[in-house]
This record gives C-alpha cells, structure tokens and sequence, in this order.
C-alpha cells in the first residue's frame, strides 16, 4: 500500500508553493487534500507528489477513482490552471484512467464557483468522469457505484 505525499514534500524553486495538497490511497481510491488558494509552485509540486504515488501504487486494476476535499479556497492562478490542465493530459499518457473523478467542496469553499466551471470544462476536455459535490458522503457514493459497475463483468 502506497504512503502518503504531500506538495510540502515536493516544493523547490524560486517561490515556495502556496496552497498545499496531501495525497494518499485507500484501497483503489486516491484521497486528496487540498487546502489552497494555490500558485504555480503548488501545482507543479502536486505532479511530482501524483508521481509518487502512482509509482507506489503499480497497477491499479480494473478500477480506480479519486476524490478531492477542498478546504479554505480552491482559487489558483491562470498560470497554475494552465500546469493543471498540461499535468493531468501527461498523467492520462502514462496511467490508466480513473472511472470517477470527485471534488467535495463546500459552499463556504473560497472561488468554488469560478474554479468549478474551469475544471468541469478541463475534466469534459479529458474525457474524464468527473463531477462535484458538496458533501464528501455523497461523493464517496458516486465513486463507489462507478467503481462497482466497472468491476461488474
């Protein structure tokens, strides 16, 4: 079972990253943290932590998801939106791809409604199952019935 990452354990350059994002696995779920508002250093340290981890985690199997707990604000600037978007198309080259993407924000959540309508339209893009919520109870039962009908034969 992989570890736990975080962006703190992957932050170097000229600015420190601000916004962190602490990463872990249960089961064939990928549990994300995210407390933001972030910049550039932050996202591009959040591809080295998502690296680590996939290493970690070898072959998925036939079903894997992930969800995403925002807290604070999930505003970023156009320039850690723009490494966003190239960071998730390379990691869709070189894994295999989730049946569910879930975000859990909260209403109170800084940004979510400007930052939900960018990343819905990078998700659609990437033809990635993704979609939000504002409860992680809910989520958690979206995933899981994607996770269960793909693992139906």
């Amino acid at each position: 079972m992989p570890g736990s990452h975080s962006t703190d354990d992957f932050a170097d350059g000229r600015y420190r990253p601000h916004g962190r994002l602490e990463v872990h696995v249960e089961e064939n779920i990928c549990i994300y943290r995210a407390e933001g508002p972030f910049n550039l250093e932050a996202i591009l340290a959040l591809g080295k932590a998502r690296r680590a981890i996939v290493e970690e985690w070898g072959d998925r199997g036939p079903a894997s998801a992930t969800i995403v707990q925002f807290y604070t604000s999930m505003l970023m600037s156009q320039d850690a939106l723009d490494a966003y978007t190239m960071g998730m198309q390379m990691h869709l080259t070189k894994t295999k791809p989730n049946v569910a993407v879930a975000w859990v924000v909260a209403p109170t959540v800084e940004g979510r409604s400007i930052m939900l309508r960018h990343f819905e339209k990078i998700f659609a893009s990437l033809n990635v199952p993704w979609k939000s919520f504002e409860r992680l109870d809910e989520a958690s039962a979206w995933v899981q019935s994607k996770v269960d009908a793909a693992l139906r034969p």
